[in-house]
């Protein structure tokens, strides 16, 4: 089942990208939170969200198997699978522990209220400051990456709910 849906969401990606030329189609990066990839649950997974993971993913493991073959994408890294494989399969499991967050939070009815969205909002300042130097910078990377701000925000969340699973709840 896992490879059933790791198969249909790259096949739906290449549809994508192959038939409206992706980024000659969509008119600025919004429009990538329209469009819906994958489905988790009773979350629809936007390309803007896949994207951001996926990029995190491939950065990850990068900058571990470049060490040993500079073209660990195209080659057998684990269990016979390729490096693409293992990072689309990588995202796709990052995306489900995301959103098994959100619907932890919601069942144990976690708030996402003004002091939660300032968190992330402070968050995120911080990870501007650190590796983009400023908003230009940031938003160069999101462009590059073909994501939103949306998608970043709904990413970055993700540890502040968690460690609000963490609180006494009432």
């Amino acid at each position: 089942m896992k490879k059933k849906i790791l198969s249909l969401t790259a096949l739906v990606l290449c549809f994508i990208m192959l038939f409206t030329g992706c980024s000659d189609t969509i008119k600025g990066n919004e429009e990538y939170d329209k469009v819906i990839v994958a489905n988790i649950g009773s979350h629809e997974i936007s390309l803007a969200e896949y994207n951001l993971i996926y990029n995190l993913v491939y950065n990850s493991y990068d900058q571990y198997y470049s060490n040993f073959n500079p073209n660990w994408y195209s080659s057998e890294i684990e269990d016979g699978k390729l490096g693409e494989y293992l990072v689309r399969e990588t995202t796709m499991e990052q995306l489900k522990q995301m959103y098994a967050t959100y619907d932890l939070a919601k069942k144990n009815k976690v708030k996402i209220d003004n002091d939660l969205k300032n968190k992330v909002a402070e968050q995120k300042k911080e990870i501007i400051a650190q590796n983009y130097n400023d908003n230009k910078g940031y938003k160069e990377f999101l462009a590059a990456i073909y994501t939103t701000d949306a998608a970043f925000d709904n990413i970055g969340a993700v540890p502040i709910i968690g460690a609000g699973l963490n609180e006494p709840h009432l």
